[in-house]
Protein backbone atom coordinates (compact mmCIF):
# COMPACT_ATOMS: atom_id res chain seq x y z
CA UNK A 1 0.00 0.00 0.00
CA UNK A 2 3.01 2.46 0.97
CA UNK A 3 4.35 1.50 -2.49
CA UNK A 4 0.98 2.88 -4.63
CA UNK A 5 1.02 5.77 -2.29
CA UNK A 6 4.95 6.86 -3.24
CA UNK A 7 4.37 6.57 -6.62
CA UNK A 8 0.89 8.58 -6.19
CA UNK A 9 2.91 10.89 -4.47
CA UNK A 10 5.85 11.36 -6.87
CA UNK A 11 4.33 11.29 -9.88
CA UNK A 12 0.23 12.35 -9.49
CA UNK A 13 0.67 14.92 -6.98
CA UNK A 14 3.30 16.59 -9.51
CA UNK A 15 1.17 16.02 -12.39
CA UNK A 16 -1.39 17.56 -10.52
CA UNK A 17 0.38 20.16 -9.30
CA UNK A 18 2.07 21.09 -12.36
CA UNK A 19 -1.61 21.12 -14.30
CA UNK A 20 -2.82 23.78 -11.52
CA UNK A 21 -0.16 25.98 -12.20
CA UNK A 22 0.21 26.04 -15.72
CA UNK A 23 -3.39 25.55 -16.63
CA UNK A 24 -2.12 22.74 -19.57
CA UNK A 25 -0.12 19.77 -19.37
CA UNK A 26 3.70 20.49 -19.99
CA UNK A 27 4.60 18.44 -22.48
CA UNK A 28 1.09 18.02 -23.94
CA UNK A 29 1.64 14.62 -25.89
CA UNK A 30 -0.33 11.79 -25.27
CA UNK A 31 1.99 9.48 -23.45
CA UNK A 32 2.05 12.58 -19.87
CA UNK A 33 -1.86 11.96 -20.42
CA UNK A 34 -2.27 8.14 -20.33
CA UNK A 35 0.56 8.27 -17.86
CA UNK A 36 -1.49 10.53 -15.45
CA UNK A 37 -4.72 8.24 -16.26
CA UNK A 38 -3.15 5.61 -14.97
CA UNK A 39 -1.53 6.84 -11.66
CA UNK A 40 -4.80 8.91 -11.01
CA UNK A 41 -7.04 5.64 -11.74
CA UNK A 42 -4.48 2.06 -11.46
CA UNK A 43 -2.38 3.63 -8.71
CA UNK A 44 -5.09 5.20 -6.14
CA UNK A 45 -7.71 2.45 -6.68
CA UNK A 46 -4.82 0.35 -6.46
CA UNK A 47 -4.63 1.80 -2.92
CA UNK A 48 -8.34 1.55 -2.20
CA UNK A 49 -8.46 -2.05 -2.79
CA UNK A 50 -5.32 -2.78 -0.86
CA UNK A 51 -7.19 -1.04 1.96
CA UNK A 52 -10.34 -3.00 1.75
CA UNK A 53 -8.31 -6.22 2.28
CA UNK A 54 -5.86 -4.57 5.29
CA UNK A 55 -9.22 -4.13 6.83
CA UNK A 56 -10.37 -7.70 6.46
CA UNK A 57 -7.06 -8.82 7.48
CA UNK A 58 -7.06 -6.82 10.88
CA UNK A 59 -9.84 -9.08 11.77
CA UNK A 60 -8.06 -12.69 10.62
CA UNK A 61 -4.36 -10.80 12.67
CA UNK A 62 -6.10 -10.03 15.63
CA UNK A 63 -9.21 -12.70 16.62
CA UNK A 64 -8.61 -15.13 14.29
CA UNK A 65 -4.06 -15.51 14.29
CA UNK A 66 -4.31 -19.33 14.02
CA UNK A 67 -5.09 -19.26 10.78
CA UNK A 68 -1.96 -18.28 9.36
CA UNK A 69 0.24 -19.90 11.76
CA UNK A 70 1.31 -22.37 9.13
CA UNK A 71 2.94 -21.63 5.99
CA UNK A 72 -0.50 -22.67 3.73
CA UNK A 73 -2.30 -20.91 6.11
CA UNK A 74 0.04 -17.74 5.19
CA UNK A 75 -0.28 -18.39 1.96
CA UNK A 76 -4.36 -19.00 1.90
CA UNK A 77 -5.42 -15.94 4.08
CA UNK A 78 -2.25 -13.28 3.58
CA UNK A 79 -0.78 -13.57 0.44
CA UNK A 80 -3.05 -14.47 -1.91
CA UNK A 81 -5.66 -12.16 -1.04
CA UNK A 82 -3.25 -9.28 -1.12
CA UNK A 83 -1.78 -10.27 -4.57
CA UNK A 84 -5.40 -10.28 -5.61
CA UNK A 85 -6.91 -7.26 -3.77
CA UNK A 86 -3.08 -5.13 -4.96
CA UNK A 87 -3.19 -5.95 -8.25
CA UNK A 88 -6.69 -5.83 -9.57
CA UNK A 89 -7.29 -2.23 -10.14
CA UNK A 90 -3.46 -1.77 -11.58
CA UNK A 91 -3.93 -4.63 -13.99
CA UNK A 92 -7.88 -3.55 -14.95
CA UNK A 93 -7.10 0.02 -15.48
CA UNK A 94 -3.73 -0.74 -17.52
CA UNK A 95 -5.97 -2.73 -19.97
CA UNK A 96 -8.29 -0.17 -19.93
CA UNK A 97 -6.52 2.42 -20.65
CA UNK A 98 -3.12 0.92 -23.09
CA UNK A 99 -4.88 -1.88 -24.53
CA UNK A 100 -8.59 -1.43 -25.19
CA UNK A 101 -9.53 -0.59 -28.68
CA UNK A 102 -10.65 2.78 -28.08
CA UNK A 103 -9.77 6.23 -30.13
CA UNK A 104 -8.20 8.24 -27.47
CA UNK A 105 -9.09 12.04 -27.82
CA UNK A 106 -6.78 14.44 -25.99
CA UNK A 107 -7.53 17.58 -24.38
CA UNK A 108 -4.32 19.02 -22.73
CA UNK A 109 -6.31 22.04 -21.15
CA UNK A 110 -8.44 19.54 -18.98
CA UNK A 111 -8.18 17.51 -16.21
CA UNK A 112 -6.49 13.88 -17.08
CA UNK A 113 -7.09 15.22 -20.92
CA UNK A 114 -10.45 14.19 -20.66
CA UNK A 115 -9.79 10.59 -20.30
CA UNK A 116 -9.92 7.52 -19.51
CA UNK A 117 -11.83 6.21 -21.75
CA UNK A 118 -14.81 9.09 -21.59
CA UNK A 119 -15.11 8.90 -25.56
CA UNK A 120 -15.61 5.47 -25.40
CA UNK A 121 -18.45 3.21 -26.54
CA UNK A 122 -18.82 0.88 -23.18
CA UNK A 123 -22.04 -0.87 -22.58
CA UNK A 124 -24.50 0.52 -20.03
CA UNK A 125 -23.74 -2.80 -17.71
CA UNK A 126 -20.22 -1.95 -17.91
CA UNK A 127 -20.22 1.73 -17.08
CA UNK A 128 -22.89 0.68 -13.75
CA UNK A 129 -19.76 -1.72 -12.82
CA UNK A 130 -17.61 0.73 -12.76
CA UNK A 131 -19.81 3.11 -11.39
CA UNK A 132 -20.99 0.78 -8.21
CA UNK A 133 -17.93 -1.34 -7.97
CA UNK A 134 -15.39 1.12 -8.12
CA UNK A 135 -16.87 4.56 -7.07
CA UNK A 136 -18.68 3.55 -4.33
CA UNK A 137 -18.69 -0.14 -2.82
CA UNK A 138 -15.28 0.18 -2.00
CA UNK A 139 -15.63 2.96 1.05
CA UNK A 140 -18.65 1.24 2.56
CA UNK A 141 -16.99 -1.47 2.61
CA UNK A 142 -14.27 0.05 4.27
CA UNK A 143 -16.65 1.60 6.52
CA UNK A 144 -18.62 -1.40 7.76
CA UNK A 145 -15.11 -3.61 8.36
CA UNK A 146 -13.48 -0.82 10.54
CA UNK A 147 -16.50 -0.41 12.24
CA UNK A 148 -17.03 -3.69 12.87
CA UNK A 149 -13.47 -4.17 14.07
CA UNK A 150 -13.10 -1.45 16.54
CA UNK A 151 -16.35 -3.11 18.25
CA UNK A 152 -15.19 -6.42 18.37
CA UNK A 153 -12.24 -4.68 20.21
CA UNK A 154 -13.98 -3.01 22.51
CA UNK A 155 -16.08 -5.92 23.46
CA UNK A 156 -13.23 -7.97 23.64
CA UNK A 157 -11.80 -5.74 25.52
CA UNK A 158 -14.69 -4.18 27.88
CA UNK A 159 -16.61 -7.63 28.24
CA UNK A 160 -14.42 -10.14 28.10
CA UNK A 161 -11.82 -8.44 30.15
CA UNK A 162 -8.87 -9.06 27.67
CA UNK A 163 -7.18 -5.98 28.28
CA UNK A 164 -3.52 -7.93 27.07
CA UNK A 165 -5.07 -7.94 23.67
CA UNK A 166 -5.85 -4.49 23.44
CA UNK A 167 -2.03 -3.92 25.07
CA UNK A 168 -0.27 -6.02 22.75
CA UNK A 169 -1.98 -5.00 19.45
CA UNK A 170 -2.57 -0.86 20.34
CA UNK A 171 -0.40 0.22 18.06
CA UNK A 172 -1.57 -1.38 15.23
CA UNK A 173 -5.69 -1.08 15.98
CA UNK A 174 -4.97 2.85 16.51
CA UNK A 175 -2.98 2.68 13.29
CA UNK A 176 -6.01 1.15 11.39
CA UNK A 177 -8.24 2.93 12.62
CA UNK A 178 -6.51 6.18 12.08
CA UNK A 179 -6.40 5.57 8.23
CA UNK A 180 -9.45 4.32 7.97
CA UNK A 181 -11.19 7.16 9.23
CA UNK A 182 -8.93 9.40 6.87
CA UNK A 183 -10.09 7.10 3.45
CA UNK A 184 -13.84 7.38 4.74
CA UNK A 185 -13.94 11.25 5.11
CA UNK A 186 -11.72 12.32 2.50
CA UNK A 187 -12.55 9.85 -0.20
CA UNK A 188 -16.40 9.58 0.00
CA UNK A 189 -17.35 12.83 -0.65
CA UNK A 190 -15.71 13.07 -3.87
CA UNK A 191 -16.97 9.69 -4.60
CA UNK A 192 -20.56 10.65 -4.15
CA UNK A 193 -20.11 13.32 -6.24
CA UNK A 194 -19.18 10.88 -9.12
CA UNK A 195 -21.78 8.31 -8.33
CA UNK A 196 -24.64 11.79 -8.59
CA UNK A 197 -23.26 12.98 -11.33
CA UNK A 198 -23.58 9.85 -13.43
CA UNK A 199 -26.54 8.42 -11.81
CA UNK A 200 -29.00 11.60 -11.88
CA UNK A 201 -26.96 13.87 -14.20
CA UNK A 202 -26.73 16.11 -11.34
CA UNK A 203 -23.13 18.53 -10.92
CA UNK A 204 -22.25 20.36 -8.10
CA UNK A 205 -20.48 23.40 -8.05
CA UNK A 206 -17.37 22.68 -10.14
CA UNK A 207 -15.39 24.44 -7.24
CA UNK A 208 -17.22 22.16 -4.72
CA UNK A 209 -16.24 19.78 -7.21
CA UNK A 210 -12.70 20.36 -7.64
CA UNK A 211 -12.32 20.66 -3.90
CA UNK A 212 -13.60 17.30 -3.12
CA UNK A 213 -11.19 16.31 -6.04
CA UNK A 214 -8.16 17.46 -3.95
CA UNK A 215 -9.33 15.94 -0.37
CA UNK A 216 -9.33 12.42 -2.17
CA UNK A 217 -5.40 13.16 -2.32
CA UNK A 218 -5.44 13.66 1.41
CA UNK A 219 -5.34 9.72 2.25
CA UNK A 220 -2.03 9.34 0.37
CA UNK A 221 -0.21 12.10 2.25
CA UNK A 222 -1.27 11.27 5.55
CA UNK A 223 -0.64 7.05 5.29
CA UNK A 224 3.19 7.22 5.52
CA UNK A 225 3.01 9.51 8.57
CA UNK A 226 0.27 7.18 10.35
CA UNK A 227 2.94 4.32 9.73
CA UNK A 228 5.63 6.32 10.68
CA UNK A 229 4.76 7.40 14.17
CA UNK A 230 3.88 3.21 14.91
CA UNK A 231 7.16 1.88 14.40
CA UNK A 232 9.25 1.06 17.25
CA UNK A 233 11.40 3.63 19.05
CA UNK A 234 10.21 6.59 16.37
CA UNK A 235 8.45 8.68 18.65
CA UNK A 236 11.37 8.74 21.14
CA UNK A 237 14.02 9.64 18.23
CA UNK A 238 12.15 11.99 17.54
CA UNK A 239 11.49 13.80 20.71
CA UNK A 240 15.43 13.16 20.95
CA UNK A 241 15.88 15.20 17.69
CA UNK A 242 13.64 17.52 18.64
CA UNK A 243 15.37 17.97 22.30
CA UNK A 244 18.83 18.12 20.75
CA UNK A 245 18.40 20.92 18.53
CA UNK A 246 17.08 23.03 21.58
CA UNK A 247 19.36 22.28 23.48
CA UNK A 248 22.31 23.14 20.76
CA UNK A 249 20.16 26.20 20.39
CA UNK A 250 20.18 27.24 24.32
CA UNK A 251 23.97 26.73 24.47
CA UNK A 252 25.44 28.18 21.54
CA UNK A 253 27.12 31.05 22.44
CA UNK A 254 26.44 34.87 21.22
CA UNK A 255 29.35 36.14 18.42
Amino acid sequence: MLFFNLIYLTIGISLVLMFMKEGVYMPSTPALCLTHQMVDRGVWYGAVFTMIWLCIERHILIFCSNWIRTARGQWVFHYIPLAIFSLYAPCFYFYMIFIYPCEHIYDYHVTLCGGPWYSCSLSASFRLYLTFGHNFMPFPIIFIVSSSFLLRVLIQKHRLKRGNMWKKNRKMILQFVFISTTYISFALPFTMVNITRRVNGYDVDPNVRTLFDRMANVPAIVLPYATAITLPHVKQKLKMLIWWKRTRTAINPLS
